[in-house]
């Protein structure tokens, strides 16, 4: 008899290859002062309420984040927040990040919740006091069991992971690797061993995007994170994404947010 291999769907396979890239957690107990408006962040937010209570308005209304409850609060959304009174929660800061290296979990396009599964709440909160990378990777299974809770309950909110050929990926994998403000087109097809102008097309055909506003958004985004998740200068940062000077990197955010990168910064820097 000959030996019996079950191999996974394509579909399920591409979700395998999904990366989860966490920037930041912690246990917060809020009050008053946990006031913002207009805040969009370039991460997926998870919030564990433990308790007392807090609001969210997203364009769609207000959330009331109550203990015992769980949120995801998708990257790119524009929401407020506030509390009355108490908020106890535990929070993430996650991308679920795609080949093309967004993330997923944006697609979602508003606030989420649920109850939190019996012992999850618990076991994570363990978790994330824990120091030892056991207690690492214990989280960083909570946090996946949690995104995977939403997508059964909410997945059909999802985009589909695009199949993209062997071509196209080797260039979402290069770009990412190279991300700079002065990477080119011509640099990325050079690398691949193929014509400039064909890159670009099949490029276009395949992601609806062109080579250079795909490298833009790649760059703000990335920008966005090393503002809010990092210690760097903006001299620093600027010299890290290939930016000529600060001064000219802090033009190009502005034009892109509308504010500094300094404001940007001093706002939600230290927003949970």
């Amino acid at each position: 008899d000959g030996m019996g291999i079950e191999h996974c769907s394509d579909e399920k396979q591409r979700y395998m290859a999904l990366r989860l890239r966490m920037f930041d957690d912690g246990y917060a107990r809020l009050d008053s002062t946990w006031n913002m408006r207009d805040v969009c962040s370039p991460y997926t937010r998870l919030y564990y309420v433990y308790d007392g209570e807090g609001w969210v308005n997203s364009p769609s209304g207000e959330h009331k984040l109550r203990a015992g409850r769980m949120y995801l609060i998708p990257s790119g959304l524009k929401f407020d927040y506030r509390c009355d009174d108490r908020l106890d929660k535990l929070y993430m800061h996650v991308v679920l990040e795609m080949p093309d290296g967004f993330d997923m979990l944006g697609s979602f396009g508003d606030v989420l919740e649920m109850d939190m599964p019996d012992g999850l709440g618990a076991e994570i909160l363990a978790a994330h006091r824990g120091k030892d990378m056991a207690s690492a990777f214990r989280m960083k299974g909570c946090v996946m069991d949690t995104i995977a809770q939403f997508m059964e309950a909410y997945g059909a909110g999802l985009m589909p992971i695009s199949s993209y050929s062997p071509l196209i990926s080797a260039a979402f994998r290069l770009i990412k690797r190279d991300l700079s403000s002065r990477l080119t087109l011509k640099e990325i097809a050079d690398a691949l061993d193929i014509n400039p102008s064909t890159l670009g097309k099949r490029f276009r055909a395949e992601t609806g995007a062109s080579v250079s506003d795909y490298i833009d958004s790649l760059l703000m985004q990335k920008l966005q994170r090393r503002l809010l998740s990092s210690d760097a200068t903006l001299a620093e940062i600027s010299d890290e994404l290939g930016f000529c000077d600060q001064f000219y990197m802090s033009r190009y955010f502005k034009k892109r947010q509308h504010e500094t990168p300094s404001a940007y910064r001093r706002r939600l820097g230290g927003a949970v």
